[in-house]
């Protein structure tokens, strides 16, 4: 990898959005990923702190314990609106570079090392961050949305809604999967298929959105 100049980091983001391609594309020469990265997660954590404070009572009307027992919570509500608010900041902090790395790891096991592809975890590192602005700009819309008292549920189970029965598993898993999910997950589609000439763009959004449901139900399995 040589040591070209990357594009600005302002004409990065907005690329994200407008020519992803061409974006992607270029790190094949320069990879970077800490500026994205950094924009996602302070964006997530502005919206984890401005969001409504009736999400974090809601949460605590449910809460158990260990067990799985009720407990019974007796602060005032805006001390618990206060505290959700932090926890759920200082979560992001921590969850969104996180799920950045380990998305990937992911790409670099099932595409290169598995895969036998050309592409270096710094290169999928780089696409990944990117992808992120993608979801961040969902998360700051849905809070939006919430402020404004629109409903937040996901597209796909706003459509499919009247076929799940409650509490289902699938019902759980689109509840999390959002357009601006699907839009992350075809971008990094592109972004393979950019980084390695011998994946065609619709395999590789098929085969990531695979990887997607895999981890959805193993997840849902476990918290279930």
């Amino acid at each position: 990898m040589s040591g070209a100049k990357p594009d600005p980091l302002a004409s990065r983001v907005l690329a994200v959005f407008a020519s992803p391609g061409t974006l992607f594309e270029s790190f094949r020469q320069r990879a970077p990923w800490v500026g994205p990265l950094v924009i996602s997660t302070i964006v997530v954590m502005l919206a984890m702190a401005t969001m409504p404070q009736e999400v974090f009572l809601a949460q605590a009307e449910s809460a158990v314990d260990r067990r799985g027992d009720p407990v019974t919570i007796t602060s005032e509500p805006a001390d618990i609106a206060t505290y959700g608010r932090l926890m759920a900041v200082l979560g992001v902090a921590v969850a969104n570079p996180t799920a950045a790395f380990a998305v990937a790891g992911i790409l670099t096991l099932v595409f290169s090392l598995l895969g036998g592809g050309p592409a270096t975890y710094r290169q999928f590192l780089a696409a990944t961050t990117h992808s992120l602005l993608i979801v961040s700009l969902g998360t700051l819309i849905g809070i939006v949305m919430q402020l404004a008292g629109l409903p937040g549920s996901s597209i796909a189970l706003l459509l499919l809604e009247p076929l799940l029965g409650p509490g289902s598993t699938v019902a759980a898993i689109l509840q999390n999967l959002n357009f601006f999910l699907l839009w992350m997950i075809l971008v990094l589609g592109l972004a393979v298929s950019k980084l390695d000439d011998r994946r065609s763009w619709p395999v590789a959004a098929s085969v990531i959105f695979g990887l997607y449901l895999v981890f959805a139900l193993a997840t849902s399995s476990v918290t279930g």
